[in-house]
């Protein structure tokens, strides 16, 4: 099987290190096909069928996160869109400037991975797994090619700029003025039985595609109204959290 490996970014840093993953990780599993947005989607194709397609063929999904996009919609749209397609175990973030502590929101429920040698060799020791290739060479190749790869990454951690407020600005969200639809997700979940929805509820509840109901739930994660949790079976449910139930109090919902 040949290994079919999605590696989602959002940011100019997180996109820099996509960039060098997609050109090392087939150097390190012979026969990987790593696939990158920006260089894989054609000038001019329609992103969401090609996304769509390559979803499909996808075996495991490598999250590229840093303090200021771990809140993105985008990022937490194809973490969200890659557990419904592979095993929720062959997908993991892969942290930069981040401890496991520090994830919130939906990519909380993923096993992380730090960039540090001994957990990147989990890592693709689990990627090998379950794309069926062999494991027998990894850590060699992993040794002959860790010090060009982690000094090119920390090149770009140090010499690409962060906007002085990101993170800030991303841990809070672009939600501290929600909209309509956003109230609706919160009052949906916070009058629901026991404050617990599953996404599928959400959808239903709310009358729109299920597209939609995702972005708005992944949003409002990331900003920290509703805490995620991944129940077998079940998939994503949602729960307001101390800040989902404030808005609603303070709106005279709840």
């Amino acid at each position: 099987m040949t290994p079919r490996i999605l590696i989602s970014w959002s940011g100019e840093r997180s996109e820099k290190i996509a960039e060098v993953l997609r050109e090392w990780l087939p150097t390190i599993i012979p026969g990987a096909e790593p696939w990158l947005s920006s260089e894989d989607i054609r000038k001019g194709g329609r992103w969401s069928h090609q996304l769509a397609a390559e979803l499909e063929a996808t075996h495991f999904g490598l999250l590229i996160v840093l303090p200021e996009n771990q809140a993105s919609p985008w990022l937490n749209f194809e973490a969200g869109a890659l557990s419904k397609w592979v095993e929720h175990a062959s997908v993991a973030p892969m942290l930069f400037d981040l401890q496991p502590g520090d994830l919130r929101g939906p990519l909380a429920q993923f096993q992380a991975t730090l960039f540090t040698k001994k957990d990147v060799l989990r890592l693709l020791t689990a990627i090998a797994s379950a794309t069926g290739s062999k494991i027998t060479t990894i850590e060699k190749a992993l040794d002959f090619s860790w010090v060009a790869v982690e000094s090119r990454v920390k090149t770009i951690l140090q010499s690409v700029p962060v906007e002085a407020d990101s993170v800030a600005r991303t841990s809070e969200s672009a939600l501290m003025s929600l909209s309509g639809e956003h109230a609706a997700v919160l009052n949906k979940v916070g009058t629901s039985n026991d404050n617990f929805m599953t996404e599928k509820d959400v959808t239903e509840a709310l009358g729109v595609k299920r597209a939609r109901a995702e972005m708005l739930l992944q949003e409002l994660s990331g900003a920290g109204y509703l805490a995620v949790e991944h129940v077998p079976m079940l998939g994503n449910c949602y729960r307001l959290t101390p800040r989902g139930t404030k808005y609603l109090i303070e709106q005279g919902v709840i």
